[in-house]
């Protein structure tokens, strides 16, 4: 039975490749300035995630690396055919479907192409120590890369570097321990533009389930002071939006878990089966255009399980 709802989902996935899709936002800037265009690849649309390239007169920037090979492959023709060099990639977190497709990229590259991302999700790259790898192996097979094939990155950034590429400078912020083991932000002040993984997203149910929230919402509130209001978050699910209103309604969504978990706690200190449904009601009604991942149809209930964790 699981075999079958494996190859269904795969099935799927192979389908919906096809209708993702591309946006992109022309920035002009200032004389001497270069001309900037960020471009979305959305893919697929039931099981949405983000890749940014970012064009400028120089060549391209990309900004994470997608999920799949045959979802790198889609977006990798868009970007051969403006004709200009791939000058480097960021990694934004260690999350598979964020870094799947950076074989077909880098393969792509001219040159060697500089690959940059946090000491930890190089880490978490090159050991596999979530086990994440080895499970997108198993249920998706070819169309995610074995551990060994995945390029790991050669340039290590912390908080407080700024990366130069394509006339564009990016000032490096890195935040352990949010949706993720840890979330480097990459931000063009020039740009008004913050490109944020998943530290923030748009309509999609975020992952809870490492037992972060608390720490998440702490750095949600320091980073929502720290940018002009005009600023765009360009985040890994959902579309792009103003800074404030994303992270405020990041904010409010988990601050709802963490109540609605927190009061089924109360009496026994466990969340019951009855209990956990009753949550997962109350979000779709509060949160109804919330997506979810079609390989994580339990998100709720494991959101729900790492929060308990946390809070007791």
């Amino acid at each position: 039975m699981l075999s079958n709802k494996i190859k269904l989902i795969n099935v799927l996935f192979a389908f919906l490749v096809g209708l993702s899709a591309f946006f992109s936002t022309n920035l002009t800037l200032a004389q001497n300035q270069p001309t900037v265009t960020i471009h979305r690849y959305e893919s697929p649309p039931i099981d949405a995630v983000n890749l940014y390239w970012i064009e400028t007169n120089k060549g391209i920037i990309l900004i994470d690396a997608g999920r799949f090979l045959s979802q790198a492959r889609y977006a990798l023709d868009e970007i051969l055919a403006v004709n200009k060099p791939i000058l480097g990639i960021l990694i934004t977190h260690p999350h598979t479907d964020h870094y799947g497709g950076l074989p077909v990229f880098v393969d792509a590259a001219i040159e060697d192409v500089p690959i940059y991302a946090s000491e930890i999700t190089y880490n978490d790259l090159k050991t596999d120590s979530q086990g994440f790898i080895k499970a997108r192996n198993q249920l998706h097979g070819n169309d995610f890369p074995d551990k060994d094939t995945i390029p790991l990155p050669n340039h290590i950034v912390k908080t407080g570097d700024t990366i130069k590429l394509g006339g564009l400078t990016f000032e490096v912020i890195d935040l352990p321990e949010n949706e993720t083991i840890t979330t480097t932000l990459y931000y063009l002040s020039q740009q008004n533009a913050l490109f944020a993984g998943d530290f923030v997203v748009n309509q999609t149910i975020p992952f809870l389930g490492d037992g972060f929230s608390s720490n998440w919402l702490n750095q949600l509130r320091s980073q929502q002071l720290q940018y002009p209001e005009e600023t765009i978050i360009y985040h890994g699910h959902g579309k792009p939006d103003r800074v404030e209103r994303l992270i405020k309604a990041q904010i409010k969504y988990i601050e709802t878990m963490r109540r609605l978990v927190a009061e089924a706690l109360a009496g026994d200190r466990e969340v019951t089966p009855s209990e956990q449904e009753q949550i997962v009601a109350q979000l779709e009604k509060q949160h109804s255009d919330y997506k979810t991942s079609l390989v994580l149809p339990n998100l709720r209930i494991g959101n729900i399980k790492g929060i308990a964790k946390e809070l007791s």
